[in-house]
């Protein structure tokens, strides 16, 4: 666990070298958005199927 955390919160901090982190970040932004905007898209579904169901 430490590793991957260490490399995260090195993102974020913005400790490691520069032209890893140009070519790091994009990519772990594009991510970030297409995760979160799949879990939204989840939750809405779910929800859905649970009014079906209750009615």
């Amino acid at each position: 666990m430490g590793g991957g955390m260490s490399m995260y919160s090195g993102l974020l901090t913005g400790s490691l070298p520069p032209a890893f982190q140009s070519a790091l970040r994009p990519g772990f932004y594009w991510w970030y958005l297409r995760s979160s905007f799949y879990v939204k898209y989840v939750v809405i579904r779910a929800r859905k199927m649970r009014m079906l169901q209750r009615s």
